[in-house]
């Protein structure tokens, strides 16, 4: 085993409860011929225990991390606008109004107007909420509903 290999493997065997050679053999045999990944482990192990015996001396206030989630979740939509939106609000009307007149010249039976009422129902009801539902930000702003 090269060093490399042995060194990503090094943190969850240690971690690991148990004996190291019966887990990891081959690691085992490694660290016990290399004396820079042998010294890499106890250095490892060293951290790895005042971790867990250390407690943190400064306190944090319980709503920090939830103040810190709000204010991400409020400034990311507006840094990356395109992410949200990969189809412009142009395209998109393009693309219904030529989907509309496809569905209006598809020939259907006088019987049924019921059919025709219903599948053009269902197209715009689809279409109306994806394109709302992608566009919401800029739709909002276009109608001055931000505040």
């Amino acid at each position: 085993m090269k060093c490399e290999a042995a060194q990503k493997k090094l943190v969850s065997a240690i971690e690991a409860k148990g004996n190291l050679a019966l887990r990891a053999p081959i690691l085992a045999t490694h660290l016990f011929t290399c004396a820079a990944c042998r010294k890499e482990a106890q250095r490892l192990r060293q951290a790895l225990s005042v971790l867990a015996t250390e407690k943190p001396k400064a306190k944090v206030p319980e709503t920090m991390a939830s103040n810190i989630m709000q204010r991400i979740a409020l400034e990311a939509p507006l840094q990356h606008p395109g992410a949200q939106n990969p189809v412009s609000f142009r395209d998109w009307i393009v693309v219904g109004l030529i989907l509309f007149i496809a569905l209006c010249t598809l020939p259907f039976s006088s019987e049924s107007p019921f059919v025709l009422i219903i599948t053009v129902s269902i197209f715009l009801t689809l279409y109306g909420s994806l394109l709302i539902g992608s566009h919401l930000e800029e739709l909002a702003e276009h109608f001055g509903l931000r505040q």
